[in-house]
């Protein structure tokens, strides 16, 4: 199996029917190997999971300064934040209590989320990147 893909080179010469001149084009192609193939399917997983997880921690953020200033919960933004990061919530929902001031409050819940979905997602794009990266051209395990 070669570690290198494959650069194909044309030249064309073909006749221009309005000028009469010879006109000679040169392109030039590339083919990536499977092992650069392969590596670019799980650096495109990485990226997608990365931003994927970055979403994720922005709407949790979002949704911790919400409740810690005490936004009015029948606020459309506040509402959709809220319906949107519900199932994200949901299994830590009961974790820690959730202390109150007044109106603001400290969604422990979603502080819990933002410190595992981050760390959740570091280790699947590590998992995938061990279980299906291909071997470097120097018989190495991929790992970067």
């Amino acid at each position: 199996m070669t570690h290198q893909g494959t650069t194909i080179e044309r030249k064309q010469v073909q006749l221009d029917p309005n000028r009469g001149e010879v006109v000679q084009k040169h392109s030039v192609d590339y083919r990536p190997s499977e092992y650069e193939a392969s590596k670019a399917k799980i650096e495109r997983f990485s990226v997608i999971a990365n931003w994927i997880v970055s979403a994720v921690t922005a709407l949790l953020g979002i949704r911790v300064l919400l409740s810690l200033f005490g936004a009015n919960p029948s606020a459309l933004f506040a509402q959709f934040i809220y319906a949107v990061t519900f199932p994200l919530v949901l299994p830590f929902d009961t974790l820690f209590m959730t202390p109150a001031v007044g109106q603001a409050t400290l969604d422990t819940a979603a502080l819990v989320g933002l410190v595992v979905y981050p760390i959740a997602g570091y280790g699947l794009a590590k998992l995938v990147r061990a279980v299906w990266a291909p071997a470097d051209p120097e018989g190495r395990a991929y790992v970067a």
